[in-house]
Order: C-alpha cells, then structure tokens, then sequence
C-alpha cells in the first residue's frame, strides 16, 4: 500500500511539469509550422531575384543558423565553400566575410525583436550584430509574416 501512495504522490507532484513541458512542446512545433509557411513565403516572394535575401539575428530559419555556425567554426575555407554555395543568402554573420559586394533585395526580420511594422520603419539599425546599420528607407515595403518582417528594398 504505501508505494502505490508513493507513486501517486510522484505523479501528482511531476503532473505540472508534464502539463509545462507539453505546452512548451507544442508552442515550438506551433512556431516551426509558422517558420515553415513563412519560408515558402519568402522563397515566392524572391524567386527570381538576382538580389540577395539577408536573414538578420535569430531570424527563425536555418540561413541564419547556418552562418552562425561557420562563423563560430572559424575555418576560412568551409567559410568560403558556404559563401559560394549560397550566392543570394546573407546573414548578419556572414554577410562581412563574403568577399563579393552582394546586393540586398530583402531583410528577413524577426518578429521577437521588432514586433510592429511602425518599429521596423522607425528603428535606428535592424540588423543588431550587423557590421553596417540597416534601416528603412522612404520607398522600401515591410511585409508582416507570421514569424517575421520582411524589408522589401525598392
């Protein structure tokens, strides 16, 4: 009798934990399926384009996640390899290593940090860990994703 008062006493003491997990579970895979709708989005709306598309920090995608992970790896020829790889993608990252001048049709801004599109128009630099200030400028289109804002330049 007392380990079944033992373990009852257990699940009852790990039930909010168990409910904790399993909201936080299903918030991240909530915002895995939004990232992924947005990404077609984005695919549609730059396909074509000769301009790059800039992923800026912690933008939900794995073209942020990817310069990250070469720039901390610091190993000068995978670093080149990538950059050839990937002509029209930049991240805030990688984006001072290319040697080519690459022009920017779009910034990929997440949400998390700038959560209106009156903030992105408004904010002093858009890109925080970038070697150049991004700013809107008069003409350029912000486009609100579910996980991201996009700047359109004109």
């Amino acid at each position: 009798m007392p380990t079944r008062i033992l373990r009852f006493a257990a699940l009852l003491m790990a039930w909010p934990v168990a409910a904790s997990l399993s909201a936080k579970l299903t918030f991240y895979s909530e915002q895995s399926r939004l990232a992924r709708e947005d990404m077609q989005q984005i695919a549609a709306l730059t396909a074509g384009s000769s301009r790059a598309t800039y992923y800026t920090y912690r933008s939900p995608f794995a073209q942020f996640g990817e310069g990250f992970v070469i720039d901390f790896a610091s190993i000068p020829r995978l670093t080149e390899a990538y950059l050839e790889s990937r002509p029209n993608v930049l991240n805030t990252l990688t984006a001072s290593k290319s040697s080519k001048e690459k022009e920017v049709g779009t910034y990929v801004i997440d949400k998390k940090y700038f959560g209106s599109a009156d903030l992105v128009q408004n904010a002093p630099n858009l890109d925080l860990l970038g070697s150049k200030p991004v700013r809107y400028r008069e003409g350029d289109r912000v486009i609100e994703l579910k996980t991201v804002f996009l700047l359109v330049r004109e």
